[in-house]
């Protein structure tokens, strides 16, 4: 069995708001989905609390999460649904007092596993063109990533790697947040956008593997940059 998006719902606010709630459309999932959350909101100071779901009997993993100030603020979520079949949304709420932007994507993969411990990356307060490297320990894997722009940089956008994008959320002079996923091979992959450069940018990103393949890993793969 291979590695499938089922569905991924993308979020932006509509506002610049003070602890503001972002919600995904309704949706019904199946016993056994991954799934991976991303966040973004233009401002470090303006964290997004953990996931709030109405159902799923899901236990939300928090694989990365960037509050360094003068950057965006970044999370990655994992977790597996275990009681599937009913309607049910996901939400965040963004804290901080501060006005602020907030997007997410929420992705649900099937026919899949996280590697134990799980091959995550996390790059923040690098200056230049947002790409990134990770190992990958498994065979016929997905990357799912998450780029987010302080600078608020302008011009085509474009994507390394043949990455499929699945959420952005580009406010001028604010913010950008960029969703994507892509297949890879093992060893060592490269992702992120090979424009619009001159990025302020934080990037994380998670292998999603084949369901039943045996680990290989024997320790998380996480980079942590250098925050400015």
């Amino acid at each position: 069995m291979a590695v499938a998006l089922a569905a991924s719902y993308s979020v932006n606010s509509a506002t610049q708001a003070i602890n503001q709630t972002i919600t995904t459309a309704s949706f019904t999932p199946t016993t056994g989905d991954l799934v991976v959350l991303k966040v973004i909101t233009e401002d470090a100071s303006v964290p997004a609390g953990a996931p709030s779901a109405t159902g799923g009997g899901i236990t939300w993993v928090k694989r990365a999460e960037n509050l360094v100030g003068n950057t965006v603020y970044a999370a990655l979520w994992t977790g597996t649904v275990t009681s599937g079949g009913s309607a049910m949304t996901v939400s965040v709420t963004t804290s901080g007092g501060l006005n602020g932007y907030v997007s997410m994507v929420l992705e649900r993969w099937t026919g899949a596993q996280f590697a134990s411990p799980a091959s995550v990356v996390y790059i923040n307060g690098t200056t230049g063109t947002a790409t990134g490297a990770i190992t990958i320990t498994g065979t016929g894997s997905v990357l799912s990533w998450l780029d987010g722009d302080w600078n608020a940089s302008t011009g085509t956008v474009t994507y390394s790697g043949g990455a499929t994008q699945d959420g952005i959320h580009a406010v001028a002079s604010t913010y950008a947040a960029y969703y994507a996923y892509q297949t890879v091979s093992a060893g060592s992959q490269t992702f992120g956008l090979t424009s619009p450069t001159s990025q302020t940018y934080t990037l994380m990103a998670v292998e999603i593997q084949v369901s039943g393949q045996a680990n290989p890993n024997s320790g998380s793969m996480m980079t942590m940059g250098v925050g400015i």
